[in-house]
């Protein structure tokens, strides 16, 4: 009798924040990888990474844990990253509660057992360890070979972000550069729309069931429960972590959008009300636009043309065979706004490209190829955006037309190479 197989997934790293529903994910996540394949520290923390041979962590598929942003330098290059944040608030009184929980959790479990949240926080008793964890995480920047030398001839002093206390210390700037750099980044407050987004692109079972782990009995963390001095204490140790969460979310926002965008135009492919070509291809000007950002078709001397607008943002969405290798090429008039290759800025699934304009006088040519790899992870979509320095109403520069008007675009061609 044959055996059900499924094909083995690409490999990802689980950067585990502390209570952010890490416990969960990583149930979820170990049911998507052969045993053998996922990575068996099981401490989830550099302190287990030294029983180990460094270079053996490049050969799993499969890395998970409470490490921060640079043990991504001692896996597999290809190796996508996965991470969840929490509201700051709610994040501290969860830890504030395991801490004076468990006394395995945190050496200070003995003092913090009695304390209120403010005294764990500002008292002289307490170095209050999870300040701005999030942060910290997330800007690890240490050499990790230096981390795993010294952890292999010394015991841990620090915290599983920080376990050799060489960092420096949380650093936002650092940390928002490397959020942007991970693959899928989760909140723990919209994980129903989190997940399907991770299952669909990394081609694992959809999480029709999701464990709820290591969430302990009547743990609610409603901050707006508390004193207005707890509160205080809690917003002044999560300085940095308040401004990368809002980053967070803006970047989830981002994302979840564009993966809504290419389900429904791969509905769309598969369906075939949209044409997907082997061959070059123009978009017809004058049918519907298969984007957003654009005006009615009118009528020009030798072809039609579209305006786009009101807004400066405007966008082109088609299915593209994964495999192939397209020119994108747009030619447009522009004669309310000074077009340059500096300030307009193009995207394709996220990733910002830079392309060739030529202008002459109001006319202008945009030539950029599309990435090969980047419509293949898009599982064959390429979404376009078009970002404009802004926007222009004739009638301000004494003309009749009251829209507000970016370009005129008279043709998009999609070139194969």
């Amino acid at each position: 009798m044959k055996k059900f197989v499924p094909r083995d997934r690409d490999p990802l790293f689980f950067l585990h924040i502390p209570k952010t529903a890490g416990s969960s994910m990583r149930l979820y996540l170990r049911n998507q990888y052969r045993k053998e394949t996922i990575c068996p520290i099981t401490m989830n923390s550099w302190e287990d990474v030294k029983s180990i041979d460094v270079n053996e962590l490049k050969t799993f598929q499969l890395v998970h844990g409470h490490f921060g942003f640079n043990l991504r330098e001692l896996l597999y290059p290809e190796m996508k990253t996965l991470t969840i944040l929490r509201h700051p608030f709610d994040l501290t009184i969860s830890l504030i509660r395991h801490l004076q929980r468990d006394p395995d959790f945190h050496p200070l479990h003995s003092v913090a057992r009695g304390c209120s949240i403010r005294e764990i926080i500002g008292g002289q008793q307490f170095a209050f360890p999870f300040a701005n964890i999030q942060t910290a995480f997330l800007s690890a920047s240490v050499d990790p070979f230096r981390v795993y030398a010294f952890m292999k001839e010394n015991s841990s002093v620090g915290e599983n972000w920080n376990p050799t206390g060489l960092e420096n210390g949380p650093d936002m700037d650092v940390a928002m550069r490397n959020l942007e750099k991970i693959d899928f980044v989760g909140l723990v407050e919209r994980l129903d729309d989190f997940l399907p987004m991770v299952s669909n692109d990394m081609s694992y079972h959809p999480p029709t069931v999701f464990p709820r782990s290591n969430a302990a009995p009547g743990d609610r963390t409603d901050f707006h429960t508390l004193a207005s001095d707890d509160i205080e204490a809690i917003e002044a140790c999560n300085q940095l972590d308040l401004k990368l969460y809002a980053h967070a979310q803006q970047i989830f926002e981002e994302r979840r959008n564009r993966a809504a965008a290419r389900a429904q135009i791969t509905r769309l492919r598969d369906s075939e009300f949209y044409p997907m070509y082997s061959e070059s291809f123009e978009l017809d000007i004058s049918a519907p636009m298969p984007g957003n950002g654009w005006y009615d078709p009118e009528h020009g001397t030798a072809r039609s043309f579209r305006w786009t607008g009101p807004e400066r943002e405007f966008t082109i969405e088609v299915p593209l065979e994964a495999g192939l290798q397209f020119r994108l090429r747009v030619r447009a008039a522009s004669p309310f706004l000074a077009l340059s290759e500096d300030n307009l800025i193009l995207s394709m699934n996220g990733e910002r490209l830079r392309p060739t304009l030529q202008v002459n006088g109001e006319d202008l040519e945009c030539l950029v190829e599309l990435p090969e790899d980047l419509i293949a992870r898009n599982h064959g979509v390429c979404s376009l955006k078009f970002n404009l320095p802004g926007t222009k109403r004739p009638t301000d520069l004494g003309r009749g037309d009251e829209r507000n008007l970016g370009i005129a675009v008279r043709s998009v061609y999609f070139e194969k190479l």
